[in-house]
């Protein structure tokens, strides 16, 4: 009996014997079933061994590897965006300008940044 692995969808698949020792074949030199203890549980069929997936399912690697990435992504890229946008916001309350920081202080508002030409914020 085969058996798929994967979470959002299944990517990788591995077969099953019907004994109850344990496939003792290989794939590619390396064992389809190792020893595991009774606290694993994602391939934990009872019978003292865990099942080491072989095989790729090629559409669910691909979804699963994208939905990882943009977790990883986003959790990392996430709070620097939150970042930058708070810290622009304040930059235009003390009287800076958004990108580079150049102090406006007695520049009308009407006027851009003479060091970089941003437009000043708007007040309120």
């Amino acid at each position: 009996m085969d058996r798929a692995y994967g979470f959002p969808l299944k990517a990788l698949w591995g077969g099953e014997d019907t004994n109850t020792i344990g496939d003792r074949s290989t794939v590619l030199g390396l064992p389809k079933t190792i020893p595991a203890f009774r606290s694993t549980t994602m391939a934990w069929y009872g019978d003292g061994y865990f099942r080491l997936p072989y095989g790729v399912l090629p559409t669910g690697f691909a979804v699963d590897t994208m939905t990882y990435a943009v977790i990883v992504f986003g959790s990392w890229q996430g709070p620097a965006w939150f970042m930058r946008r708070r810290f622009m916001k304040v930059a235009a309350k003390i009287g800076r300008c958004r990108v580079c920081r150049y102090n406006l202080h007695g520049i009308p508002v009407s006027s851009p940044c003479p060091e970089c030409g941003t437009p000043q914020a708007s007040e309120g």
